[in-house]
């Protein structure tokens, strides 16, 4: 009688889960970096989103920025808060923070101090 040749039911059962095993943890790599990626883009974009509300509310009259507190802006997934502060007169402290709708992982914040130039 001649040997019989190939792999047994147990070798190929063993094979398939050694490879599901090794694909899974690949794929778990590839999803992990994909959200850290798309966790960086989302925070990039709240720094810029909260740079451009700090840089429209520096150019406020001094007059108008105690009007500002509490109001908010939506650009997209982004919401920007704002919170205005009477630090002592001719000095305001506006606080701007940026959130993403839709990765509560991402959120930023922007302090500045504005004199009135009169």
């Amino acid at each position: 009688m001649a040997p019989e040749s190939g792999f047994t039911i147990v070798e190929i059962v063993m094979a398939a889960a050694i490879i599901a095993i090794v694909a899974a943890g690949v794929l778990s790599s590839i999803s992990m970096a994909y959200l850290a990626d798309r966790t960086s883009t989302d925070l990039i974009t709240a720094q810029n989103f909260v740079r451009e509300v700090v840089e429209s509310v520096e150019v406020t009259p001094f007059d108008a920025l105690l009007a500002l507190d509490g109001s908010t802006l939506n650009d997209g997934r982004f919401n920007a808060a704002t919170s205005v502060t009477l630090v002592s007169v001719g000095l305001i402290r506006v606080e701007v923070g940026v959130t993403c709708t839709d990765n509560l992982d991402v959120n930023t914040t922007a302090i500045t101090l504005i004199a009135d130039r009169d």
